[in-house]
C-alpha cells in the first residue's frame, strides 16, 4: 500500500486488530446463566423431532448373505496375514488365537449343518452353548501346527462363501442354531455379527486397528440389535410389559427407533430415549464394551435405560 493512501474501511489489517475488543465487548453483555434444566430440555426436543427411521443419505442395500460374505472375505484376509507366532498371542475366554480360529471353524461347520449343505459330523456335546459346543475344536486347534489350522479354517470358510448365494430363497425358512428358532435371514444377521464380533477381536489379540464396517452392514447389525431388546429382556429375566423404548443411534449405520420391550407387542409412547454411537451400541450387543463404557444419553426413565442396557447384549459369541 502507497504510504500515503488513507486506509480503506475494509482493510484486513484494521479489521483483524479491532475484532478482539469487539468479541469481548459481545461476550459480556450476552452472558447469562442458562435457567435449569434447560440442556435437558434442549435434547428432548432435538431427538423427539426426529422420526424413527433412517437417514437420507444413500447407502447401497445388500443382502444377509452378502454381508456374512464380506465379513468372512475380511476375515480369511486377516488371518492369512498372521505369523505362526501370532497365532500364540491370548485371544478370548482363555483362548489363545489359534484356539479362536478352532472356535470359528467348528462353528461354519455347525452352521452348514444346520442349512443341510453337509452332514453333522458326530453328535455336539453342548449344542445349546455356543461355546461349550467347540471346545473340543478349541483344544484341537491349540496344538495343530498353524499353517495346517489356517489351511483348514480357510477351506472351511470357502465352504460356507461358495454356497451363500444359495440361501437368497431361503430367507424365510425356519432352521434351529443352539435350540434357538430363528429365519435364515436372522441367522445370517447374526452370524455376520458374530464374525465381525471375533474379527475384532482378532486384531486386538495381535496389535492391529479394528476394521471398519460399511454402511450396509452396519444397518442390518443395528436393526438386528433393535428388534432384538425383547428377546433380551426375557433372557435377563426383566418383565416390562407395555412399555417401550426410542433408540438414537449416530452415526452413518444408525437411525431411529420405537421399540416394544414386550415381545410380539406394538410400539407404544415410549418411556425413555437412549442416544449412542452405531457401532458402539452393536460393540455392546457383542458384550465387548460394557453397558456402564458405553457413552450414551438417557432421556427420560433411567432405571428402564439400563435395563434396556443390559438386554441389548443378545449377540455374544
Amino acid at each position: 500500500m502507497d504510504p500515503m493512501t488513507p486506509a480503506a474501511a475494509d482493510d484486513p489489517i484494521d479489521t483483524l486488530a479491532e475484532a478482539p475488543a469487539a468479541a469481548e465487548t459481545l461476550g459480556l453483555a450476552a452472558t447469562v446463566p442458562p435457567r435449569p434444566g434447560l440442556r435437558g430440555e434442549v435434547l428432548s426436543a432435538a431427538v423427539a423431532s426426529r422420526p424413527p427411521g433412517r437417514p437420507v443419505a444413500p447407502a447401497e442395500v445388500i443382502s444377509p448373505s452378502e454381508a456374512l460374505r464380506r465379513t468372512l472375505l475380511e476375515l480369511v484376509a486377516l488371518v492369512e496375514s498372521l505369523t505362526a507366532g501370532d497365532a500364540t498371542r491370548p485371544a478370548i475366554e482363555g483362548w489363545s488365537v489359534a484356539g479362536l480360529l478352532g472356535h470359528l471353524g467348528a462353528i461354519e461347520a455347525y452352521f452348514g449343518a444346520v442349512l443341510g449343505w453337509w452332514p453333522q459330523e458326530g453328535p455336539i456335546e453342548d449344542e445349546y452353548d455356543h461355546l461349550a459346543a467347540t471346545l473340543p475344536a478349541v483344544l484341537e486347534a491349540e496344538v495343530m501346527p498353524f499353517d495346517q489350522l489356517r489351511g483348514r479354517w480357510v477351506e472351511q470358510v470357502s465352504r460356507v462363501v461358495a454356497r451363500l448365494d444359495s440361501l437368497a430363497s431361503r430367507e424365510a425358512e425356519r432352521v434351529r442354531f443352539h435350540g434357538f428358532d430363528f429365519s435364515v435371514r436372522s441367522l445370517l444377521i447374526v452370524r455376520t455379527f458374530e464374525v465381525w464380533t471375533h474379527t475384532e477381536d482378532l486384531c486386538r489379540a495381535i496389535g492391529r486397528p479394528v476394521l471398519e464396517l460399511d454402511t450396509s452392514r452396519l444397518r442390518l447389525m443395528t436393526d438386528a440389535a433393535v428388534a432384538a431388546l425383547p428377546i433380551g429382556m426375557l433372557l435377563t429375566g426383566q418383565a416390562h410389559r407395555g412399555r417401550s423404548v426410542r433408540i438414537v443411534l449416530e452415526g452413518d449405520g444408525g437411525g431411529a427407533w420405537v421399540q416394544a420391550l414386550e415381545l410380539g407387542a406394538a410400539p407404544g409412547e415410549p418411556e425413555v430415549t437412549l442416544v449412542a454411537d452405531a457401532v458402539d451400541f452393536c460393540r455392546v450387543a457383542a458384550r465387548r464394551m460394557s453397558p456402564a463404557a458405553l457413552r450414551c444419553t438417557v432421556l427420560g426413565d433411567a432405571a428402564l435405560a439400563t435395563a434396556v442396557m443390559h438386554a441389548a447384549a443378545v449377540f455374544a459369541a
